[in-house]
């Protein structure tokens, strides 16, 4: 795995993923968006089979795990022949749009009691860092498609627009992680992202420049940059589709 210091999944997350999809060893799994499997391992670990594909091909994945079945593609260019799931997962949905193909192409790829999970990371910016809170907001929407939010803000996050003509919602949670980074260990966690990883040198260089600055100008930065992550996950089963029927007289 990588030794990048980057955000961790929560491990009750995946205990109420597992929970609610009701997995065990002989169901198929399938992720979108592998990037640095920090997301496949939890279940491999418990002798899961999970097979994982990127959502953008141009996004190079770490292989870093002989049993994850890695396929350097996209999720729309992937072939699944003969392949049901009993649950999927996206990782990245910042990177699909709730009306994107992909989840057409999940709904079939699912077993009719199959589930289709979402797991969102929201970054929580640390509203006393007043210097250092600004640069990193900007970056996080600019770069990354993430938007920060600060610990006051309330979790509207709709989710009627999960393609509701073929899903339906059966859990919502929201789980909490805190991190302490100093700052090689904060550019390491920016470096992790798939994202920052496909830009060019010079805006790579750019990016940590700016928040070097922003941290040594930042009396509220001690030895330790602090970072709240929310981990939302949502589980969405199968509407059954209805079958139009035409009677001739």
């Amino acid at each position: 795995m990588s030794q990048k210091k980057t955000f961790i999944y929560p491990e009750k997350l995946f205990e109420v993923l597992i929970n609610n999809s009701n997995l065990n060893t002989d169901s198929k799994i399938l992720e979108i968006g592998t990037s640095n499997s920090l997301a496949s391992l939890p279940l491999l670990s418990l002798g899961l089979d999970v097979k994982s594909v990127e959502i953008n091909s141009k996004k190079s994945v770490q292989k870093d795990n002989e049993r994850i079945q890695f396929k350097n593609l996209s999720f729309d260019e992937t072939e699944f022949t003969t392949d049901f799931y009993d649950l999927i997962y996206i990782t990245k949905p910042n990177e699909i749009n709730k009306s994107h193909p992909a989840f057409n192409k999940s709904y079939n790829l699912l077993n009719s009691a199959g589930k289709l999970a979402i797991i969102e990371m929201i970054p929580i910016v640390n509203s006393e860092a007043k210097n250092f809170s600004p640069i990193e907001k900007e970056l996080f929407k600019e770069y990354f498609n993430y938007t920060l939010l600060s610990e006051e803000d309330d979790f509207k996050i709709s989710h009627s627009e999960y393609q509701k003509d073929i899903f339906t919602i059966n859990n919502f949670h929201i789980f909490y992680t805190l991190e302490s980074y100093t700052l090689d260990e904060y550019v390491n966690f920016i470096k992790s992202f798939p994202e920052f990883e496909i830009l060019t040198k010079e805006v790579q260089e750019g990016i940590l420049t700016k928040i070097e600055k922003a941290v040594v100008e930042d009396s509220s930065i001690e030895k330790k940059i602090t970072k709240k992550h929310a981990f939302v996950l949502t589980v969405l089963s199968k509407k059954q589709k209805q079958l139009s029927l035409t009677f001739n007289s």
